[in-house]
């Protein structure tokens, strides 16, 4: 009885996939720069191989690409669902002043940004960190007081600019 997907195997995550990563991108440069001539790709892609398989043989430099992808993907992932949401306030069909919808993003980054420590898991642990015994709820109000007056500033100072220039 097999209880890993064929994709979590070993053979296939410490070296299929790094390989294949490491071949298109080596293969991609050489076609796009044409540093070894312009039409060979036999010639690119022999020199991807070469280093794809160069590079699964060293397992210092294989493991931090293993151990980074994931950290890509998630990292890609909030982008995407942060340009997700950022879109939906900057499209023509919403017509709002560009005060409204650059708090809107903001907030759409606020949010991005709570989601990904509560799904996480980080969200308890930071709860502890400001809220445990010991002094730890003098820190969240601290953080908070201090973030009011940074915002108040941030908005005396930025309505003054634009209050100035219209006078």
């Amino acid at each position: 009885m097999v209880d890993e997907l064929i994709i979590q195997n070993p053979w296939v995550t410490h070296f299929i996939l790094p390989f294949l990563l490491v071949f298109t991108i080596i293969f991609a440069v050489l076609q796009k720069s044409e540093i070894l001539g312009k039409g060979k790709k036999q010639i690119d892609a022999i020199v991807g191989l070469v280093i794809g398989l160069m590079f699964v043989g060293f397992p210092g430099p294989r493991d931090l690409v293993v151990n980074l992808m994931p950290f890509l993907a998630v990292g890609l992932v909030m982008i995407l669902v942060l340009f997700l949401l950022w879109g939906f306030f900057y499209q023509k069909e919403f017509s709002a002043p560009s005060e409204v919808k650059t708090a809107a993003g903001i907030v759409s980054l606020i949010a991005v940004i709570i989601a990904v420590i509560y799904f996480s898991g980080y969200w308890q642990t930071l709860m502890n960190l400001f809220g445990s015994s010991g002094g730890g709820s003098n820190l969240l109000v601290n953080v908070l007081v201090i973030l009011v007056i940074a915002a108040v500033i941030i908005a005396v100072v930025v309505g003054g600019k634009s209050g100035s220039g219209s006078s």
